[in-house]
């Protein structure tokens, strides 16, 4: 936060460096009366009329300091204390806050409240030398950040929108394709409770669609330590895929709910800004254009976890490339740990089917048998449909884990069926660097989840296998290969397979990676005319780092009959822009070159992102992208640059300065020209860090505390207030009632005789904060007025500028 240290070194505590720290540097721990020798001040330059101040300890002058602390030896960062008459520090609960004590109980009527009236053995060490505070606290004083329910920030009202919006434009030959879509989630938080419903609308060429995932509240009982829904929800099942319900659900509160899926989607796209889709049960949840390459969507928001995910590339000449990801491989973390009772009845929504949707009723539960082994069970219950199953899981050692399952099911929509699904599961940990993970199923003929029985011509797979490995080395670098294959159970439908093998080296000027992709389909066109590649597909790639802030690399990609070879240059413009430039050359029955370039940037209250495409085969493309979130509040419409999570806040200066930084557990935003900013998500039942940047302040501001933490309950809208002080600093050039410059080493004294700050050269006074001080005067060696200082401010303010020059005259 001290953003001119060594200035304010010199000028605001030039006494404070040259007397306490040259001559008698001291701590209050071996605090002494010291005699100074009046000869050496004088020599200095330094009035002796000071000596008594700086007698008995070293400390640093009334008023607010910017000051790095210590708090048991840890650095706390730079905060502006504030001192005391006397030089003793004043603390209050922001002082606490940041530097991780226990909330104080302090009265509004206390001027200055010290730290020893509630921790007598508390030992502060001031340091005027370097501008540091120690401070040594019994561990009884510390926040051990263990917290209980009167301990978390509740209520709050605020309505939220959160947006991505994304356009693209295709030309070719003799056609165009134009494909919107638009994933919009509203929501309110009102006494805990949240309401969310989401959206997601698309415009294929005129097509349009609209797909409702959810609309349903939610609250956490803290007492009971249960979170409940009630909406259109997706149930969420232990064992069983769940179905979209109308109803309500209950599960234990874990503690926090985070939106870390662990599931990731891996793949190869062959054009520039191709679209991957994922979808879950037939549901479109999660859409992201990549670019040409490997590429990897890490943390795909999953609605269901026992769903397969059926991810679809779609190239930009319309090509598409399928591939099903199984829901087995989502868990590969080592030991399930049983989630507790969860619960959930509603009406069955949005399948479509031969029969009517029913109401269902599900249940899940887990019990820790043994810490190296946990059974989970499940049951689900509805008009003509029955399911059951269990699932145990086992920790080998620290290396090896093993999960089987068992489920059942009877049916009676249509005809009625049987069957059973048998799972099994091992993830193997060698090494730090060597992992394995291998999964397989079996289901019989009769097995169906429920909206799979809804549906009588649904063809359920008769096997599926799946594995992954992953082996690194320094000498030969970093191996993966992954695999997973589908088995129909009817001998007219073709299987799925899915094969993707990776290596990478880095080097000491840059880094080489190869990348394949085995055929995962055998169909040459849908319905709609799509084409699906039935090819395998290399990549490789040779990065070369330019700087830290930009890098080029080349590339080749071969699939089927067509190869292409590209050149591409990335890097970042400013702190919040990114971008890339690339040119290729793809040689099929005729060769084709292209062009393509793309900016990403944070404008700090939204995300925007553009690129575009151009090649000789006269195929245009061009798309952007608009996301991030607005909040409805007390104090108005404020808008922020990511999505807005279920607990968030709001956070406030005490005056209004737009452009401000705050680090939140998000990321960086940015506040208004109201000096107001989304804090977009806050940990639940834990504390979050809420930072300003000091260098993103104006000069003339500064702050009491910069840091903040939250400790949320879920629900909840936090109000994070900052206290931003407005100095006024001031360079005053002195002359006395004679026309001469004030004399070197003389005292200045404010209306209550506390000492301010000595003369130095040329007349020179410097006040930290004017408007805090406006009654200045010069005093002898005996503290005895001489004169009072007058002089006149400019009626605007330089905000920019870190002090004012202004004459004065001393009568």
């Amino acid at each position: 936060m001290n953003k001119l240290k060594p200035l304010t070194c010199s000028i605001r505590h030039a006494l404070c460096c040259s007397l306490t720290i040259c001559l008698f540097p001291m701590t209050a721990a071996n605090a002494r009366e010291v005699t100074f020798s009046t000869d050496i001040l004088k020599a200095r330059g330094i009035s002796t009329s000071v000596a008594q101040y700086f007698a008995n300890e070293a400390r640093f002058l009334p008023g607010r300091h910017a000051v790095s602390l210590k708090v048991n030896g840890t650095e706390k960062g730079t905060l502006a204390l504030r001192f005391g008459d006397k030089g003793q520090l004043c603390v209050d609960n922001d002082f606490t806050d940041a530097a991780g004590l226990r909330t104080l109980s302090i009265s509004a009527s206390e001027t200055c409240h010290e730290i020893h009236s509630d921790y007598p053995d508390a030992t502060l060490n001031y340091r005027p030398n370097d501008e540091t505070v120690e401070l040594f606290v019994p561990t009884v004083a510390l926040d051990n950040d263990f917290y209980t329910q009167e301990n978390y920030a509740t209520g709050g009202t605020a309505g939220l929108l959160n947006y991505t919006v994304f356009n693209s434009h295709n030309e070719f030959d003799t056609a165009s394709n134009d494909y919107s879509q638009a994933d919009l989630e509203a929501g309110m938080n009102i006494a805990d409770w949240t309401l969310r419903s989401r959206y997601i609308v698309t415009d294929d060429n005129g097509e349009r669609n609209a797909d409702s995932l959810y609309t349903f509240a939610e609250h956490v009982f803290m007492q009971q330590k249960i979170r409940a829904q009630v909406g259109q929800i997706n149930v969420q099942s232990a064992l069983f895929s769940g179905a979209p319900i109308s109803g309500v659900q209950i599960q234990p509160e874990q503690g926090l709910i985070s939106n870390f899926s662990g599931v990731s989607v891996s793949g190869i796209a062959r054009t520039q800004q191709a679209r991957v889709e994922v979808r879950q049960s037939g549901q479109l949840i999660y859409s992201s254009v990549v670019q040409a390459g490997p590429f990897t969507l890490e943390n795909v928001p999953i609605v269901r976890h026992n769903a397969n995910l059926d991810v679809s590339v779609v190239e930009t000449d319309n090509s598409v490339t399928r591939f099903m990801i199984p829901a087995a491989s989502f868990r590969r973390n080592g030991l399930s740990r049983p989630t507790g009772l969860t619960m959930s009845l509603g009406k069955v929504r949005e399948v479509e089917g031969d029969y009517s949707n029913p109401w269902v009723y599900n249940v899940s539960d887990g019990w820790l048998l043994h810490p190296q082994l946990s059974l989970q069970a499940s049951g689900v219950a509805a008009q003509d449909y029955q399911a059951a199953g269990t699932m145990l899981d086992w920790a080998v050692n620290d290396s090896w884990t093993l999960s089987s399952s068992l489920l059942g099911s009877r049916e009676s929509f249509g005809s009625a069926q049987n069957g059973m699904k048998t799972e099994l599961q091992s993830n193997l940990y060698l090494t730090s660097n060597f992992a394995l993970s291998l999964n397989a199923a079996h289901y019989s003929n009769g097995y169906r989840e429920l909206t799979e029985a809804l549906d009588d011509e649904f063809e359920r797979s008769k096997n599926s296998w799946g594995g992954n490995l992953s082996w690194s080395a320094p000498l030969v670098g970093t191996f993966s290969l992954g695999y997973n294959y589908e088995q129909a159970s009817d001998s007219d439908t073709e299987d799925s397979r899915y094969m993707i093998a990776s290596w990478s080296k880095s080097f000491q000027y840059g880094s080489v990676s190869v990348n394949w992709q085995h055929a995962l389909n055998s169909h040459i066109s849908d319905d709609n005319g799509s084409r699906y590649n039935d090819d395998d597909m290399v990549y490789v790639n040779l990065s070369i780092p330019l700087g830290a802030n930009q890098n080029i690399s080349a590339y080749m990609r071969d699939q089927g009959d067509r190869t292409a070879y590209g050149v591409q240059n990335s890097g970042i413009i400013g702190r919040n822009t990114n971008y890339y430039l690339a040119a290729e050359r793809e040689s099929a029955e005729r060769d084709v070159n292209s062009l393509s370039g793309g900016l990403s940037t944070n404008l700090h209250y939204t995300q925007l992102s553009l690129a575009a495409t151009a090649d000789s085969d006269r195929q245009r493309t061009y798309n952007g992208t608009l996301s991030g979130g607005v909040a409805i509040h007390d104090h108005g419409l404020t808008f922020s640059p990511y999505a807005i999570k279920n607990t968030f806040g709001i956070a406030r200066l005490s005056e209004s300065q737009s452009g401000v930084e705050i680090s939140t557990p998000q990321g960086s935003v940015w506040t208004d020209v109201w000096g107001q900013a989304v804090i977009p998500g806050v940990s639940e039942w834990r504390k979050s860090r809420i930072e300003i940047n000091a260098n993103s302040l104006p000069q003339n501001m500064d702050l009491a505390n910069g840091i903040k933490s939250v400790v949320a309950a879920h629900g909840s809208v936090s109000k994070v207030d900052f206290n931003v002080l407005n100095t006024r600093r001031v360079m005053l050039t002195v002359k006395g009632a004679d026309g001469q410059w004030l004399p070197k080493g003389m005292s200045i004294v404010d209306e209550h005789d506390n000492y301010q700050v000595s003369v130095v050269d040329s007349g020179r006074v410097f006040i930290s904060d004017v408007e805090g001080n406006p009654a200045l005067y010069a005093v002898d060696d005996n503290m005895q007025r001489i004169c009072r200082i007058h002089y006149t401010l400019s009626d605007e303010q330089d905000k920019e500028a870190f002090y004012e020059t202004v004459e004065g005259t001393c009568q």
